[in-house]
């Protein structure tokens, strides 16, 4: 009997509270809401995540690789004039005008250059510097590219349909370093960047 008289004070206590709160409210429904409170600080800054799938494009640094059409570049004789009047060609050159490469940019980046010896509609494509049963490179200079052969090797068009045509791609500073791409086999290249002939 000593232990229900000690346990009837909270029973008593504890009916109390339950009766109190359910007569707060009008049919069981909780009463208006209050006033919102002052704002809370911003926390720190969580840690960075894992990096995502970027897909097809490659590593971030991507966007910033500049890569032009496939472009028409003619070629002309490299001379030396000899003793008596002689004029020797010694080679032929072309040039390609690329306005976004500066002299700081040929230090700190790559650039690739491409010649699709065949037609746009059944490529043969080649990276520079290419030497087998001719050679063809290219020297970079603040404003464009020199483009270098020991045959004449320029764009033509024949009934219509261009053959030798140019392609350029330059890769600011790290980004070569962060992908592993080979960057001389142009098929690979083509689908790193979504490029489109």
């Amino acid at each position: 009997m000593k232990k229900l008289r000690s346990f009837l004070p909270y029973a008593l206590i504890l009916s109390a509270v339950v009766m109190f709160m359910v007569s707060c409210s009008k049919d069981g429904e909780p009463g208006p809401a209050g006033a919102q409170g002052p704002a809370g600080q911003n926390g720190a800054q969580g840690p960075a995540g894992p990096k995502g799938d970027t897909g097809a494009k490659g590593d971030t640094g991507v966007a910033n690789v500049i890569y032009s059409a496939w472009l028409d570049v003619p070629f002309a004789a490299d001379t030396q004039h000899l003793p008596g009047g002689v004029i020797d060609t010694v080679g032929w050159y072309g040039q390609i005008a690329v306005s976004k490469l500066t002299a700081d940019m040929i230090g700190k980046s790559d650039v690739k250059v491409y010649i699709n010896l065949n037609t746009p509609a059944s490529p043969q494509v080649l990276a520079l510097p290419f030497y087998g049963s001719f050679s063809l490179f290219n020297i970079l200079v603040p404003g464009g590219i020199i483009l270098q052969s020991n045959v004449r090797i320029g764009t033509v068009s024949v009934n219509g349909t261009k053959y030798q045509q140019y392609r350029y791609i330059l890769i600011p500073g790290g980004v070569a370093a962060r992908s592993v791409i080979d960057w001389n086999n142009y098929d690979v290249v083509k689908a790193y960047l979504n490029l489109v002939d």
